[in-house]
This record gives structure tokens, C-alpha cells and sequence, in this order.
């Protein structure tokens, strides 16, 4: 056998064999990827690996890759290294400049490894850093995180522009591992004994179960890794002290010693092993979850339990045992509480060995990807064959409809995925932003032009989404078309004659979070005929039901605004059911959710001179019968006790025929049996409803203000949902709280107020009966800091606004507030509050300080002034205030310590403000 200068032997084709007789217990492999920041960690552990070597029970091979630049003690090399750890044969192989982030690399290693040095048991180490759903740029040779805030999303928000489940960084060749590429390394090497993950955050179900053929154990950290990582002498030891060890021991004590190195206090510190064997019955019990909460949709209960489930580093991963054990608790429903205890024990079966300090308690070995807001959502998560668990699960379909259970924000005008469903009338030269969320999604609008006029559309994305633009006219014929090759699409269409247009947005493949601007511009009209239905002129026949009373037809819906049914149209495809020869007559009936729109009339389709056997559309005149719509309503032909034609209907694109049965007194789902079509005439395009801040408020310093909100005309049927975001100087302005009496949210309820980092504050409301008319909507209390500078002014801006989740478009006017003075203490009521209040502390949740912030009106004496903190179980924490006090506002910080000026644990805790007859307790989470 010939060997290299550097010791390893040149392999050949016969060594494949002769090296396959089993000469080892364990072969221990380290893929040591150092070329990046975390280099002199890497040198630290090569340095514990040296101190411990192989045996002739044990093997230990590392593939070591350096950076040029982050460490230059001597000895100094920058290319990659395979090392044998032996006592009595120890070697390493210069293999120059690898790239650690290809698969190809790993696959090399692991392979080598085993031909070299074949073992009953194999276990892989993978070394470097771990990111959970980050967002990573790599840019020559460092490392940079990216923060592209976008307009449509709240200041200081990152555009997720490239996202992925990575655990290996090679800096000087621009590359890393993803997790689909780790999939297709253990598709290409023996099943492993152990996969170790000795990085930051990969203990995560989407791992283990994309990676559960590559090996029989995989052990990981949920939280994020001090730079010690794992005790390589410590584990070496134990592996060469006892070779029996079986893969179980060998995975279950890594995550213990890992643990032990640290003290029990330390924050930081998760470690568990996972038996992938068990992980395929953990995602059928996910699975079960999430198609019980779609269908259930228990949104309170889910957002009371992540408020309180154990989360990891700044990323939203939460314990997924956890979620499951408060989501049982605050909710009552059997079959959620039932689908909660599936997964707690499918957790517990699976994960073999778990191991954590004292600040981790709630760690069960493994987290889930769960983000708490929408802007959070990371468009990759749902990529076709990225993460196996979404393809395998409905878990990500449950996270839409959570996050977007209110803004409908995935397709801010949806349902516009047909022609009969297209939203509009658009508005020329309004912007309309909305997302194309799935692979060959399709959105489409319309618009009324009101005379011979040019059309432009314009269609921009963020990036190059692929999505294309067509106009069609109103018989559904493509009048243009514009393929996308960047970032914008545009169609113009000179000398229209007045009519409706439609416009759709294709998608061929791509999708993104990220929302796309259409904008339309034309001459735009006051009345307007527009289609409600679509035909592909292939209706199916039957015979109809002659049994009187017996009606067929279908629901069309509207965009929601006043309009006036002028025509309807049926496809005759033969008006002579029976052969007979008979004049086809049937009744109409038509109705709204309110009720009966006109009373049943009987048509007569020989009014086409259609002889027996021809098909075509019968359209009635409807404009004498001055039918009122708001948007959905229903039509339907029935039997008049002559002759009923047979019909045709195309489900196609409605997918909604019914049949009602006389006898049985019940709708029946029919097959094709009538298409319908109708017209309506709109009094005018809607408007866009205007929502701004009044205009340029002036404040003293030390002193409350109170901003109104006002908008435009809310036409009918009106709005009963809101939330919207104000963004404002910290520094400058203290939110206190919202006031609707006199407004037009007067009596609504304010189902949650979050006070937010950076000046931010978001307030969803909602009303039993829908509000509409001009005003007021509501008025906005703030507190100018007694310090802020005389002349200082602090922006009041709407960030965004949602009126009933978004069936309104919403136009927003912010403005601002100037500080125009010193507030200087009068003996009297005209700076006094006129109520006690207490406040909601903010930020909240917090970390680690909060504010509370609480109002002690005017009286005949001082006034005793108690403010305590409690936790769930009653007792004291801490008193923040005790003491007389005059009247005013006032605000006290807590730190999240006890009176013992102890750190306490993350949990809810109570506030209670105590004063004369004045006894307010309010909830708060702290998160540490």
C-alpha cells in the first residue's frame, strides 16, 4: 500500500473492500466548518478533540476548514484539513481550499470516512453556526444581516428577502448548507447512528423531521449555543471508556454533558436527543392539531397561549409541548384539548433524552416555527419541497389562517380569484396593494370607463415575481397582454370605448408575502352596466324538475356597494322540455340575505323566436322593477305549472347551482342545471374612505392632549371592525389611552390595545352594529413629557388602517404635534384629571422595564396612593407606590424585580392601583 507524504493511503479500487471489514466500534466524525466568525471557537475545540484521541475501539476523523482572517495565530492556514485522531497513528491531509457549504463536500467526508474507518455505530457532528429562519446575505468574505424595511409594512419590519434553515457557513466561498441540501446528503450516505447539531437553535420539528432518514438519533439545542459548544474531551471519554456505548447512550449523554458543563442558573442552556423512528407519529399528531384549529378556529384561546408558551432567542420558535399545555388550558373545547394531548405525548415519546437550566424551564427538546404576527411570516416556510413538515402537514395552513384571521392581509381583497368574484371598481389612479399567496394564484379587478378613453395599468412587485397582467373586455376576450421580465408590468390600451374592463394578475409559480401595487388609469364614469358572471359557453343539459314550487339557480355576488339589478340572463339551451312544443315558461325568483327582492314573476323565452331545439341566452329587462342590491343576492327559475325548459348551467367558475325540493323542504345540491347572469348599474365608483389625524395639535410639556381621528363618509351597509397603528416620539409623547364617547365608535368594544417598541401603538375595536356616516371615529389621549423641548414635535402618523378586515379601501392622513410650551401647575381644575385612570403599562410585553402610568383627580384632600404588583397566585411581589399625592399624572417604571431586588421569573403578573374609592387591577407579561 502506497501512502501519501501526509499518511493517509491513496485509495484504489480494491480498497473499498478490503477496508469494509469492520475494525471499529465507533467512528466519531466532526465536520468542523471554521471559515467564519466562530474560527477561534473551532480552533478551541480541535484543541479538546487533541486532548482526547481515538483508539483502537473508537475512531475520531475531523474535516477542519479555516478562514484567512479572523484568527492569525501560528500555525496559520486558511485551506481544509481531514485529521485521524489516533494515539498511535495520528495524521492529517491538506486537501486546499473545500467548500464546507456544498453538499457534495459533506457527502465526500462522510463517505471517506466510512471507507477508511468502517464501524458497527457512526455518528456525524455538525459544527458551526445554527439559524434557525434568519435572514443571511454573505458578502465576500463577512458576514451581514439584512434590514430592508418596506412601505407597506410598520417602520423597523425586515423585508424577508432570502430565508432558510442553515447550520453551515463557508465564508470565502459565498455558500451554505440548507436544510433541503442536508436532505439530499442523508439520501446519498448510509442511515447514521447519532446526528449531533452542535449549533445555535436546530432542535426544531421542521429538522428532525426533514433530516429522520439520515440518522437513528438526533441531538440539537433549542435555544441559542454559548461559544464552548459541546465538551469534545468530555464525550471522547465516555465513548472510549465505554465503546458498547449503543447509539441511544451515545445521544442522550452528549445532551447531558453538554448540559453539566454549565450551572444550573445559567441562561441559554437547551440540549435534547429526538428518536426519529417516533417523529413520523409526532407529525400525524400535528397534523390532527392544526386541521382541528382551522376548523375550530379558536384564535383567542391560540394568541392567550402564545402569550405564555416558551419562546427562543428573538426568533418565533416556540416549545411546541408548551404551546399545546396553555392552548388546553385556555381553551374548552374537547376535540382541541383532545388533539393538544396527542402531540404533548407524541413530544414525550419522541424526544429520548432532555436536558436545561433553570431559565429554560418549559423546554421540552423540541420548537415549532410560530410567528405571532403577520409581517413575521416568512415566505420561504411554504416553498414547494423546502421544509418537508409543511408539505406533510397542514400545520403552515393553519399559521395563514391564524396570522391573517383579521387582515385577510395574504389577499387583501380576496375572494377575487374569478371574474364573478373581481373587486373593483378600481379607482383611477389609486393604488391597490394585495399578495399573491399561492403558486398560479390569479387576482382579478374591474373598472367602469365612462367614455372613449386610453387605459394604463401598471402592475409593480418588489422583486421579479414572474406575475403577468391582462386586460380583457367584458365579454372575457384578452385585449392585452404583458409579461413580466422585472420588477414592473404595464399595458396600455389606447381609444376604449366606454364599457367594463377586467384586469388579472397571474401568478406561474411565484408567490411572496411581500404585496404587489396595481395601479389603473382611465376616464372613469358616474353610471356603469357590469357583468356578475362568466361563461365558457359549454353549458351542461338536463331535464328540470316539473314539480311546482321545485326552484334552480345560483348565488352571484357583488362588490359591496349600493347598486341597482337591471338585467338577467339565462341560458336556454331547449325551451321545449317535454317535446311538446310548448312556449318554455318559468318563474323568476330572486332574493338577498334580507329577504325577497321582487315578488316571483313568470317569463316567457319565445320572446326569442327560438324554435324547439336551439339553444342560446333569454334575457329579461329588470330596470321597471327598480331592484336595490348591496352585494350577494340569489336567482332562481322555477316551475310555473305550464312548461319548463331544459337548462343549462356552467359551475365552472360559481361552483354554486342548487335545486329547492318542495316535498323534502330543502336545498339540494344539483348537478349542471342553469347558467345565470346579471347585470347591475352602480350610482357612481366607490370612494375610498379617508381616515386622518387632526390636523397639527399643539401641547404644553407636562400635560395631557387629546388628538381626534376623523374620516370621511363609511357608506352602507357600514363598518364594525377596526385596527389601525399609530406611530409617534417616544421621547416627546406618552400614549394614555383611547376615548370614544360622543364618536362614532361610541359603545364599541376595544378588543386589545399593544403598545409596541418605537413609539407604536395598534388598536383593533369592534361594534355589535355597523357604524357609517362622517366624524369623529375616536379620540387619542397622550401625555407630553414634562422634559420635551419647547418646540420639539413628534409625528402622529397612521401607519395602517383596517375597516372591516379590509372590504374597505382605506386612505390615510397623518399628522403631526408641536410643543408649544411649559405646563405651569394652577390652583385650580383646569389641568387636573377629572377621573381616576389607570393605564396600560408599556411595553407590553416587556423586557426587562416597564411603564405604568395612572391619574389621580382633583380632591378635597391628598389622596393615599397604593400601586402593587402581584403575581398569578395573589402574592405580593413588590409595592411601587405608597405615599399621599396630589392631584395629576404620574408614571412609575418596573424593572421585573421583587422587593428583594430579585429578578423574577417570565409570567403574567398584576398591577392593582389603589386610592380612596378608586380600586383598578390590570394584567401584564413580562418575557424575559
Amino acid at each position: 500500500m502506497h501512502l501519501t507524504p501526509d499518511g493517509f493511503p491513496e485509495p484504489t479500487a480494491s480498497h473499498y473492500i478490503a477496508y469494509q471489514v469492520i475494525k471499529y466500534d465507533w467512528t466519531y466524525m466532526v465536520y468542523l466548518d471554521g471559515d467564519d466568525d466562530l474560527e477561534y471557537n473551532a480552533l478551541l475545540d480541535m484543541q479538546e478533540m487533541n486532548s482526547v484521541l481515538g483508539n483502537d475501539t473508537v475512531a475520531v476523523v475531523v474535516q477542519f476548514d479555516r478562514h484567512p482572517e479572523y484568527v492569525s495565530t501560528e500555525p496559520d492556514w486558511s485551506s481544509t484539513r481531514r485529521y485521524f485522531l489516533d494515539e498511535k497513528d495520528y495524521r492529517f491531509k491538506n486537501y486546499g481550499e473545500l467548500n464546507m457549504g456544498h453538499p457534495g463536500t459533506l457527502v465526500s467526508f462522510v463517505r471517506w470516512a466510512q471507507l477508511w474507518y468502517p464501524a458497527h455505530h457512526y455518528a456525524l457532528v455538525l459544527w458551526d453556526h445554527g439559524d434557525g429562519w434568519t435572514k443571511r446575505t454573505l458578502s465576500g468574505s463577512s458576514l451581514s444581516y439584512q434590514n430592508n424595511p418596506f412601505p407597506e409594512l410598520p417602520p423597523g419590519r425586515e423585508e424577508i428577502v432570502e430565508t432558510f434553515k442553515d447550520i453551515i457557513i463557508d465564508e470565502t466561498n459565498n455558500d451554505r448548507l440548507y436544510s433541503w441540501e442536508l436532505r439530499s446528503v442523508f439520501a446519498n450516505i448510509p442511515k447514521l447512528d447519532v446526528l449531533c447539531m452542535d449549533a445555535c437553535l436546530m432542535a426544531m420539528v421542521e429538522n428532525v423531521y426533514q433530516f429522520r432518514f439520515g440518522a437513528d438519533y438526533i441531538v440539537a439545542s433549542q435555544e441559542v449555543e454559548p461559544g464552548v459548544g459541546y465538551p469534545y474531551q468530555d464525550i471522547l471519554s465516555v465513548l472510549k471508556n465505554n465503546p458498547e456505548t449503543t447509539s441511544y447512550g451515545l445521544a442522550a449523554y452528549t445532551a447531558q454533558l453538554y448540559a453539566g458543563q454549565f450551572s444550573q442558573d445559567t441562561p441559554g442552556i437547551t440540549q435534547s436527543a429526538t428518536d426519529t423512528w417516533r417523529i413520523g407519529m409526532l407529525k400525524d399528531a400535528i397534523d390532527h392539531l392544526a386541521s382541528t384549529l382551522i376548523q375550530k378556529r379558536p384564535w383567542s384561546a391560540v394568541t392567550q397561549a402564545l402569550a405564555t408558551t416558551k419562546s427562543y432567542h428573538t426568533r418565533p420558535y416556540r416549545d411546541l409541548y408548551h404551546f399545546c399545555e396553555q392552548l388546553k388550558l385556555n381553551s374548552f373545547d374537547t376535540n382541541i384539548q383532545s388533539a393538544c394531548d396527542q402531540v404533548m405525548q407524541a413530544v414525550t415519546q419522541a424526544v429520548v433524552a432532555n436536558y436545561y437550566s433553570s431559565p429554560e424551564v418549559n423546554s421540552h427538546g423540541l420548537s415549532i416555527y410560530f410567528p405571532t404576527v403577520w409581517y413575521q411570516y416568512n415566505n420561504y416556510y411554504h416553498a414547494e419541497n423546502y421544509v418537508d413538515l409543511v408539505m406533510d402537514t397542514q400545520w403552515e395552513d393553519f399559521l395563514i389562517a391564524y396570522l391573517w384571521r383579521k387582515k385577510n392581509v395574504v389577499d387583501t381583497y380576496e375572494v377575487n380569484d374569478t371574474f364573478t368574484q373581481a373587486y373593483g371598481p378600481l379607482k383611477s389612479g389609486d393604488l391597490y396593494v394585495s399578495y399573491i399567496s399561492r403558486a398560479n394564484e390569479k387576482d382579478f379587478y374591474f373598472i367602469i370607463t365612462g367614455e372613449t378613453t386610453n387605459l394604463t395599468v401598471d402592475l409593480t412587485m418588489h422583486r421579479d415575481l414572474n406575475y403577468d397582467l391582462v386586460v380583457y373586455d367584458e365579454t372575457f376576450t384578452p385585449l392585452g397582454f404583458s409579461i413580466s421580465a422585472d420588477t414592473l408590468d404595464s399595458i396600455t390600451l389606447p381609444n376604449l370605448s366606454a364599457g367594463v374592463y377586467y384586469v388579472e394578475v397571474v401568478s406561474n409559480g411565484y408567490y411572496s408575502v411581500v404585496p404587489y401595487k396595481l395601479k389603473t388609469t382611465y376616464q372613469g364614469l358616474k353610471r356603469a352596466l357590469v357583468s356578475l358572471s362568466f361563461d365558457d359557453n359549454e353549458p351542461e343539459t338536463m331535464k328540470f324538475s316539473q314539480q311546482t314550487g321545485d326552484v334552480i339557480g345560483t348565488n352571484l355576488k357583488a362588490p359591496d356597494y349600493p347598486m341597482t339589478l337591471e338585467e338577467i340572463s339565462f341560458y336556454i339551451a331547449d325551451k321545449d322540455a317535454a317535446g311538446t312544443g310548448g312556449d318554455g315558461s318559468f318563474k323568476v325568483w330572486m332574493g338577498d340575505p334580507y329577504g325577497t327582492l321582487v315578488d316571483p314573476f313568470t317569463v316567457t323565452p319565445s320572446a326569442l323566436a327560438k324554435a324547439a331545439g336551439t339553444q342560446g341566452w333569454f334575457t329579461v329587462d329588470l330596470r321597471e322593477k327598480d331592484i336595490k342590491l348591496t352585494n350577494e343576492f340569489f336567482v332562481g327559475i322555477g316551475y310555473d305549472g305550464e312548461n319548463t325548459p331544459a337548462l343549462g348551467i356552467d359551475t365552472t367558475d360559481t361552483g354554486r347551482a342548487f335545486q329547492w325540493d318542495a316535498v323534502l323542504q330543502t336545498w339540494k345540491s344539483l348537478h349542471a342545471t342553469a347558467f345565470i347572469r346579471a347585470k347591475v348599474r352602480y350610482p357612481e365608483s366607490p370612494e375610498s374612505i379617508l381616515l386622518s389625524m387632526a390636523k397639527n395639535p399643539e401641547a404644553l410639556a407636562g400635560e395631557t392632549v387629546i388628538v381626534p381621528v376623523e374620516n370621511d363618509d363609511i357608506p352602507t351597509p357600514g363598518c364594525d371592525t377596526l385596527e389601525f397603528q399609530i406611530r409617534f416620539d417616544q421621547d416627546i409623547l406618552d400614549f394614555v389611552d383611547i376615548m370614544t364617547k360622543n364618536t362614532l365608535t361610541d359603545g364599541w368594544t376595544v378588543e386589545n390595545i399593544s403598545i409596541l417598541p418605537e413609539g407604536r401603538v395598534t388598536i383593533e375595536m369592534t361594534a355589535e352594529s355597523a357604524t357609517t356616516g362622517s366624524g369623529e371615529l375616536l379620540n387619542i389621549k397622550f401625555y407630553a413629557h414634562p422634559t420635551a423641548a419647547v418646540g420639539s414635535v413628534s409625528p402622529l402618523t397612521l401607519e395602517y388602517a383596517i375597516l372591516d378586515n379590509g372590504d374597505y379601501m382605506v386612505e390615510l392622513a397623518s399628522s403631526s404635534l408641536k410643543i408649544t410650551g411649559i405646563s405651569v401647575v394652577k390652583d385650580d381644575d383646569s389641568i387636573s384629571p377629572v377621573e381616576f385612570s389607570l393605564s396600560q403599562n408599556y411595553p407590553n410585553p416587556f423586557n426587562p422595564t416597564t411603564t405604568i402610568q395612572y391619574a389621580i383627580p382633583k380632591s378635597d384632600h391628598l389622596q393615599k396612593v397604593t400601586l402593587d404588583i402581584f403575581n398569578m397566585l395573589g402574592e405580593k411581589v413588590t409595592t411601587l407606590v405608597s405615599e399621599q399625592k396630589h392631584p395629576g399624572f404620574y408614571s412609575v417604571k418596573w424593572d421585573g424585580r421583587n422587593e428583594a431586588r430579585l429578578p423574577v421569573p417570565s409570567g403574567v403578573y398584576l398591577y392593582r392601583l389603589r386610592a380612596d374609592l378608586f380600586d383598578e387591577v390590570k394584567k401584564m407579561l413580562l418575557m424575559r
